[in-house]
């Protein structure tokens, strides 16, 4: 199994700008997704706030998206790509409650995993055998994405956003 591993500051602070310049624009295209999780597909989305965005940068081996180039071209070699999987920035907006999505799993067979946090709020990470990791602006989060995880939304800003990258 993949070791759970957290770097502070991981990118440059230009690198860091230029990604949230990106991502944090209002031309940036993003996707109603009414399930966060397959976990909680069963509940009621007019009651309950657990819905997020996302844009997938890249799927089903290849690019999936214009912002797929100047994104990867910060990050695969930072985090020592060989093979990639998926590219998808997740965006969580914020709620009165804070709440967790459910354990789930990103695919069913070992692979790695990085899930960079674009902006410090109160959402985390949570990984059902531990630990819980607190959503940090620049923060890198290395994990095996099979191993059971949860994510939430956030209560004190706008939105969480983060992109996660599955990948061997």
């Amino acid at each position: 199994m993949i070791a759970t591993r957290v770097i502070d500051d991981f990118l440059p602070k230009d690198e860091l700008e230029k990604i949230k310049s990106l991502i944090f624009n209002v031309e940036f295209p993003i996707f109603w997704n009414e399930n966060v999780t397959y976990a909680n597909e069963h509940l009621d989305y007019e009651k309950f706030d657990r819905y997020y965005f996302t844009h997938v940068l890249y799927s089903d081996f290849k690019p999936n998206s214009d912002f797929f180039n100047p994104i990867s071209e910060i990050f695969l070699d930072k985090i020592m790509v060989k093979a990639l999987n998926r590219i998808k920035v997740n965006i969580y907006p914020r709620s009165d409650l804070l709440f967790e999505h459910g354990y789930h799993r990103d695919r069913p067979y070992e692979h790695n995993g990085a899930l960079f946090s674009l902006n410090t709020c109160d959402g985390y990470t949570k990984f059902k055998d531990g630990p819980k990791i607190e959503s940090v602006e620049n923060r890198m989060i290395f994990f095996d994405s099979s191993r059971l995880h949860t994510s939430t939304n956030t209560t004190n800003v706008n939105r969480r956003v983060n992109i996660n990258f599955n990948y061997f």
